[in-house]
């Protein structure tokens, strides 16, 4: 049990409350103009209790539930009942004004004073304080608090309220410090999130309220003590019984269950001419059409504000005065707000059916499908415009090549007989490839996943060496599969040729996403991996043996890959061969004569 839980216990035991607050009572001492609800009446008796027993208090309701009016219920028992004054309130100058208008409203008999203004506005009502004291509230906003501290320092005040008090959550804030000088009897604060996520948050709120119980130097004990309240329920329950004398929360559900449910009714309509001139007029930064009587022209600086402003209300803009057809569709906006609002009437809301676990099963099938269709559409985009550029590159390289060789550039070819300038297409397996005695280098495309593959040439290579298989996963690790990449390297030959050396090419020239969408074949990263496949050829002096690379791909541009087979291994005198594997039907003819070579 911590020292903080024994010091408001033996507080408790002896402080006793006066007898109850009836609103009978509270007419007579000067309430008017509103009728309080039960819930708000036990809020004003704990708010009279807190005072009568000398302990400050924090009234945490839930936004909507009347925190102001039971404030102002308190004063006028103060006032009325206790003869006690005069009552400081702190609030934002957001609510400034409504403060006022409650407090001139609910509590007439209360003289009020509001403390705001300018420098020398100010200094006025000070001269009039000096020659007149006679108030009861005084009614200010934080920045002329701290503005202001040494004249509002000079009153005893026998209640301060503090709206909106999350201002106070931090001990080293100018403003809770300013506060904590205050001769106050009394303090009550007001928010809407007494309690979130920080101790040390809680312990300001209550440091401020009770400084001799909440010492400002004892807040690292309070949270080594109650840090562990989510894990043992012992320290939560203690931490709530700590809580009750100085905290009050109720929320809507609890205490106003008779209110119906929130309902949202969004009414689409389209925009009426000005507004759409408007609307494009900002998008295409035309400056004309905002031109006033003056020559004067808006500036839009931040144009999306300026499309708001067209939605909401074109006639913003300077200048613009409203006609009459489009005043008449601005008030037929307000027409159909009390359409929808006269036609939503009181009473039990509609309850939403509960999906079935296979009805959300299926509908997170649904979505993910969805998901999938799009990634594969944008994919097809992206492959398509990669492949016109790529076309047109490649056009412009065979005029180029073409030109070099009518003007004699392409002498330096190794390889002049003109046999070999061309694909050789034959039918067979090209992971036993057609050689003689040169070296031959096997190229296929893989993905950078870093994944083999089953099937087709993945288990064809498999099965001559598990070599390749473990080259490329170990790529994969060390995240050196990138588009365009390759990987060049002997096989470990299980049936190794007499002459001549096999090499496997891997060009990484596909991408498979998180989602396990496999994109089609990315001419671009072909082009660089025949560019470093032809530099290895020509060293080794080997030939190069493909397959039909793309064949089962759908739409894939075959053309356009022969174009690059040409443009950077047969027009450079490289032996090229392209292999159509043998179909099934095949007869065994046609498996004998695999080898024999077809011209294109």
């Amino acid at each position: 049990m911590s020292r903080f839980f024994q010091s408001v216990s033996a507080k408790r035991t002896e402080s006793q409350g006066g007898p109850s607050v009836e609103e009978q009572h509270l007419r007579q001492w000067g309430l008017a103009g509103i009728h309080l609800r039960p819930y708000q009446m036990e809020g004003v008796n704990w708010l009279t209790h807190c005072y009568e027993t000398w302990h400050g208090c924090i009234l945490g309701d839930e936004m909507g539930l009347g925190k102001t009016c039971q404030a102002i219920s308190l004063l006028v028992v103060l006032s009325g009942k206790l003869n006690k004054r005069p009552f400081l309130i702190l609030c934002p100058l957001s609510v400034l004004n409504n403060w006022k208008q409650e407090l001139e409203r609910f509590s007439p008999s209360l003289s009020l004073v509001t403390y705001s203004g300018n420098k020398e506005e100010r200094t006025e009502l000070q001269q009039d304080f000096k020659s007149n004291h006679d108030f009861h509230i005084l009614l200010t906003t934080y920045e002329v608090c701290l503005r202001d501290t040494a004249f509002l320092k000079r009153f005893s005040w026998a209640c301060l309220v503090v709206d909106e008090a999350h201002r106070l959550k931090n001990q080293d804030s100018l403003l809770h410090k300013v506060l904590f000088e205050f001769t106050t009897d009394f303090n009550l604060l007001l928010t809407g999130t007494p309690i979130q996520n920080s101790l040390q948050e809680l312990y300001a709120l209550l440091a401020f309220i009770e400084p001799a119980t909440f010492p400002k130097e004892l807040v690292e004990e309070f949270v080594r003590y109650y840090h562990g309240i989510e894990k043992e329920s012992k320290v939560a329950k203690e931490l709530h019984s700590l809580l009750q004398p100085f905290l009050l929360r109720r929320v809507k559900a609890d205490v106003a269950a008779e209110l119906p449910k929130k309902e949202e009714v969004v009414l689409y309509h389209g925009m009426s001419a000005l507004q759409r001139k408007f609307y494009k007029a900002v998008l295409m930064k035309d400056l004309d059409a905002f031109e006033n009587e003056s020559g004067k022209k808006a500036k839009l600086q931040n144009v999306l504000v300026q499309l708001r402003k067209c939605v909401a209300h074109p006639y913003l803009f300077n200048g613009k005065k409203a006609v009459q057809d489009h005043s008449c569709w601005c008030c037929c906006r307000g027409s159909w707000f009390a359409v929808l609002v006269t036609g939503i009437q009181p009473g039990p809301s509609k309850k939403r059916r509960k999906l079935s676990p296979e009805e959300l099963a299926a509908r997170q099938r649904k979505r993910q499908e969805a998901a999938a269709e799009r990634a594969r559409l944008r994919e097809e985009k992206k492959q398509k415009k990669a492949e016109a550029e790529h076309q047109k590159n490649a056009d412009s390289s065979e005029e180029e090549t073409e030109r070099d060789l009518e003007s004699g550039m392409g002498a330096d070819l190794e390889y002049a007989d003109p046999d070999l300038s061309s694909i050789k297409y034959v039918i067979g397996d090209v992971t036993h490839p057609s050689a003689g005695e040169e070296d031959a280098i096997i190229v296929h495309c893989v993905d950078d996943s870093g994944r083999w593959g089953r099937g087709g040439l993945f288990t064809a290579l498999g099965k001559r060496s598990d070599h390749p298989r473990k080259i490329y996963e170990l790529a994969g690790k060390m995240k050196d599969l990138t588009l365009g990449g390759t990987l060049l390297f002997p096989i470990d030959d299980k049936e190794s040729r007499n002459k001549g050396h096999d090499l496997l090419a891997l060009i990484v020239a596909q991408h498979r996403d998180r989602s396990n969408n496999l994109s089609g074949i990315n001419l671009p990263a072909l082009e660089r991996g025949l560019k470093k496949i032809y530099l290895a050829a020509k060293d080794r002096d080997a030939s190069v043996h493909l397959p039909r690379i793309g064949y089962s791909t759908k739409g894939f541009n075959w053309y356009g890959t022969e174009r690059l087979i040409r443009k950077y291994l047969t027009t450079k005198g490289i032996p090229t061969f392209v292999y159509y594997f043998p179909r099934k039907k095949a007869s065994s003819s046609q498996a004998s004569t695999s080898a024999s070579s077809l011209q294109p």
